[in-house]
């Protein structure tokens, strides 16, 4: 949802300015439906604040001089600023006055806040800069940035909510260019900074969603915004947008709603939204294709949240993009992964693959036992086991990549895997079992690490009588188990004759 701003008039009353001892008023008014430092409770009319500052200027000056509300405008949607005369035409005005560090022929230097102080409904005082120009009978204020809305549920207390870019500028030094032709513009200088932080929140959540406003530079973030939320007592939680997210000077953006817990998960995926955040039971979008889950120190995935994963796969429609899941950076709340996706081959061809959490040392048999679309897993590095029928029946399964801590391989563990056509078996394996490599018709290398052949089930790799598997090998080229240079017992081994029957050799490497 957006909300439209527009331009504020500073006006001369009949088209005069009020003097009085070297002192002028200019009356402050909204043009159209817009928001300043404070939203009025449609939403979007202007209301002043007290102690609110504008800086004028000409274009002979080098510095602007200050108008300061009065203070019967304050809380009014009409201001009038008084201040010593400034002489000569056009006039150029920039709101807040303190946020101004030069001022010259339709340019200024500014600061836009690092800090930005949270106001209930709105923005805290110059957070939200404007600038004008005019020839004496108004000034047209109009707005330099755009608004991101946060929408927030939970049972926390926020304390504050940065803002962070990989690639533009957030606050910090900007060049500001008015011309009257056209809207001002804002452009980084050198001490410009990528962050923007809401600071003074001290609001305690709900079930109804809390909208928090983060004045930011209109632009394109080409790689998307990070937003870490921080609550009083010390917990965080930081989601991301993935798709690039364009903020439109005068236009209050806002994210879809979410709630916050502390030291949970942390989603990021791409999406066609701003984002969408999926957390518990809270269904994913249809037009995800890679989920990304993240945790902090004090927090696990847990089998909950993999079922509602599996659920949310389960329920995608035919034309739904297939889903890689990216599980590397986060922990389980067990180091087994479950059984969560075993199934039959039909209901799980929306999952394209899987890097499985980094402290899983076993995967339960069966784990991903006919997920007949999954193309590619990722292994942690401490690996010890993979469970019987784990991944039979991933009938596209391109590659494997075992890392060097494995030790066994259960009963039919890639059994089925009809196109994965090498296989690298770690120095560390010390067991392989039945038929665990049976139907694997495209596979033709098989290299050993180990300069003494592991305990492997005579049948592991199929048996000569196995149609579908040893004697349907359908590799057209050369066949070959690689191991090191002087290993020694493998052409002996029992296993090794159902491969040399259909024209496997043994080479070292």
């Amino acid at each position: 949802m957006t909300l439209c701003w527009v331009s504020f008039g500073c006006s001369r009353p009949d088209d005069e300015s009020v003097e009085s001892n070297g002192y002028m008023t200019l009356t402050a008014i909204s043009q159209d439906q817009t928001t300043r430092t404070v939203l009025g409770d449609d939403g979007s009319s202007v209301i002043w604040s007290a102690g609110d500052q504008i800086g004028v200027w000409i274009a002979s000056s080098s510095q602007a001089t200050a108008y300061t509300l009065e203070p019967s405008s304050a809380g009014t949607t009409t201001g009038q600023f008084s201040g010593e005369t400034v002489s000569g035409t056009p006039l150029f005005a920039y709101y807040p006055y303190d946020g101004i560090s030069s001022a010259g022929d339709g340019t200024c230097s500014v600061n836009l806040p690092q800090q930005q102080m949270f106001v209930s409904n709105g923005f805290g005082p110059g957070s939200n800069p404007m600038a004008a120009t005019g020839n004496g009978s108004q000034l047209s204020f109009q707005n330099l940035c755009g608004v991101i809305g946060i929408q927030v549920t939970g049972t926390d207390t926020l304390s504050s909510i940065e803002v962070i870019s990989t690639s533009e500028s957030l606050s910090g030094a900007f060049d500001v260019e008015i011309t009257q032709s056209g809207p001002p513009t804002l452009t980084p200088a050198s001490g410009a900074v990528s962050s923007v932080t809401l600071n003074g929140i001290d609001t305690p959540l709900s079930n109804t969603p809390q909208m928090f406003y983060i004045v930011v530079p209109p632009q394109t973030y080409a790689a998307g915004l990070s937003f870490t939320l921080n609550d009083t007592s010390g917990g965080t939680m930081t989601l991301h947008t993935q798709q690039p997210l364009t903020i439109t000077r005068s236009v209050i953006t806002e994210l879809a709603s979410f709630a916050y817990v502390s030291g949970v998960v942390e989603y990021r995926y791409d999406s066609n939204s701003d984002w969408v955040l999926w957390r518990g039971s809270t269904g994913l979008p249809q037009f995800v294709s890679n989920l990304a889950l993240l945790t902090t120190e004090q927090a696990a995935v847990s089998a909950a949240q993999v079922d509602t994963i599996v659920s949310y796969i389960n329920s995608l429609s035919s034309t739904a993009s297939a889903v890689s899941i990216d599980m590397s950076q986060c922990s389980y709340e067990t180091d087994v992964f479950p059984t969560a996706f075993q199934g039959m081959t039909e209901r799980y061809t929306h999952l394209a693959g899987i890097s499985l959490p980094q402290n899983i040392t076993t995967i339960s048999a069966g784990a991903f036992m006919g997920c007949s679309s999954m193309t590619h897993v990722n292994f942690p590095a401490g690996l010890v086991s993979v469970g019987a029928y784990a991944f039979s029946g991933c009938l596209v399964l391109e590659a494997v990549e075992l890392p060097a801590t494995l030790q066994t391989i259960g009963v039919q563990g890639f059994m089925h895997c009809s196109v994965l056509n090498s296989i690298t078996i770690p120095a560390s394996v010390t067991s392989i079992g039945d038929l665990a490599f049976q139907y694997c018709a495209q596979l033709g290398t098989i290299t050993f690490e180990s300069m003494t052949p592991p305990t492997i089930s005579s049948s592991a790799f199929g048996t000569v009588g196995s149609t579908l598997s040893i004697a349907g090998n359908r590799v057209s080229g050369t066949k070959q188990v690689v191991v090191p240079a002087g290993a020694t017992g493998y052409e002996s081994a029992e296993w090794f004759s159902p491969l040399s029957s259909i024209g496997f050799t043994i080479v070292e490497q």
